[in-house]
């Protein structure tokens, strides 16, 4: 899979998927300049720690101050209260204000509120467009109406049934307990 942002090939592992279906809707979507994104931005910590930041958006081309942080699950696993406190320790060393996580099919949205406290919020708005933090059903493949290079990019198949079929496949029911495949 081509990578939206790199422009080189990615492995399309299953939390790469969602990280470029994310990607699409902040460049076609919401229309954010291409240079205020990085991914996988290398962040250090105090305590000789390291993480990297999915996704973050900055203010300015420049880099200087992140707007927002997103990071990016497999599908089916859970968003709970391990992945808000790593989200919240990369925001606080980005001093971002804004946080979106997602699975691909649930958002959680936290804002740092008046007291520096992390407030969940139900929407988030990113460059005018408003985002629903509401789990919505599981992702159906949209119809054909992106180029076939770019549905193959985006979903891993090369027509919407395809899509669907792969998915129910390689599901093996549910996942619980945010355990990884």
């Amino acid at each position: 899979m081509k990578c939206l942002v790199r422009d080189k090939d990615v492995a399309a592992a299953p939390e790469e998927r969602v990280r470029q279906r994310v990607l699409h809707w902040l460049l076609h979507g919401s229309g954010v300049p291409r240079l205020r994104i990085s991914l996988e931005a290398h962040l250090a910590f105090a305590n000789r720690s390291r993480g990297r930041a999915d996704i973050v958006v900055w203010m300015s081309d420049d880099h200087a101050q992140a707007e927002l942080l997103i990071e990016c699950k497999a599908e089916g696993l859970l968003l709970g209260e391990d992945v808000v406190r790593q989200a919240t320790a990369y925001a606080q060393r980005l001093r971002c204000t804004d946080i979106w996580l997602t699975n691909g099919t649930s958002h959680r949205f936290l804002k740092k509120g008046a007291q520096r406290r992390w407030e969940e919020r139900p929407t988030l708005e990113v460059w005018g467009r408003r985002l629903r933090a509401a789990p919505s059903p599981a992702p159906r493949p949209p119809s054909r109406l992106l180029p076939p290079r770019k549905f193959r990019q985006l979903w891993g198949a090369e027509t919407p049934s395809e899509a669907q079929a792969a998915r129910c496949s390689t599901d093996g029911g549910a996942r619980a307990g945010g355990a990884k495949p």
